[in-house]
């Protein structure tokens, strides 16, 4: 991809930067998953950015600018978005994310609702048992118990135990034991995990906001230990504008063609 350009977006005294690829009358917004660059995702699914205008966002703190000076701001990346609506005004906007990237982008979408498009990659949104629990404690306490948890040595036996009773597999663990070996993507880590509570997306928040959609795409795949795939699959069943594609690989794999 030799035409995939970088961008920086001034915000204030805040500053988003990501990558861009193509022209076109359709806009993109295209968030990856946690801790992937932007580039990474563009490069990962090629297959569909045909014809669009793409733009692919990093996460605050990914690069070698400091958490300190640029946190994650969900309320930041809506102006973002805003910003780019109003620039380019798109015949159809596509919101396309990765895991992690679906939880923002849904929840951006229930505070403002700008795109009919949505495609979603091995998506990330719902509350497990041990968050549902979480967010129920006083936010001190909430805190307290993310920077304990989630300590590097702490971090490394539960990944550790998950590899070995198979709820991760190699990929996956490959991927995440990379936060309990390295102080700054442990603190990155750290700190995304602090913001969850400002990101729930409710199972009736989901379905309100599926159903108000024009179209959306969802790609599952049969190995992914970190999508609740069941999950996905019932609330398709609600929607007909919903279509479900079921791929070989697991949570990082390729998507090449369509």
């Amino acid at each position: 991809m030799d035409n995939l350009t970088r961008f920086k977006q001034q915000i204030g005294e805040y500053r988003l930067e990501g990558c861009k690829l193509g022209e076109g009358s359709d806009l993109a917004i295209c968030l990856p998953g946690f801790s992937l660059s932007g580039e990474w995702m563009a490069r990962h699914y090629p297959a569909l950015w045909t014809g669009k205008c793409c733009y692919f966002l990093d996460w605050p703190g990914l690069g070698d600018e400091s958490l300190d000076s640029t946190p994650f701001d969900i309320n930041i990346i809506s102006e973002w978005v805003k910003m780019l609506v109003h620039d380019k005004k798109p015949d159809n906007i596509w919101l396309v994310c990765h895991s992690f990237g679906a939880r923002v982008a849904c929840r951006l979408l229930v505070e403002t609702p700008f795109a009919g498009h949505l495609i979603l990659i091995a998506p990330v949104t719902e509350m497990n048992l041990s968050e549902s629990f979480l967010r129920v404690i006083p936010s001190k306490l909430y805190n307290v118990l993310v920077r304990y948890m989630l300590s590097k040595k702490r971090l490394g036996r539960i990944l550790n135990m998950a590899k070995k009773t198979g709820i991760l597999n190699v990929q996956e663990y490959s991927f995440l034991s990379e936060f309990s070996k390295n102080d700054k993507l442990n603190a990155y880590l750290i700190h995304y995990a602090l913001v969850i509570p400002r990101l729930e997306v409710s199972t009736l928040m989901m379905n309100k906001l599926l159903g108000s959609l024009y179209e959306c795409l969802i790609f599952l795949f049969e190995k992914d230990m970190l999508c609740n795939n069941k999950y996905w699959h019932n609330i398709a069943k609600k929607h007909t504008n919903i279509e479900v594609r079921s791929l070989k690989g697991s949570h990082f794999t390729r998507i090449s063609k369509v």
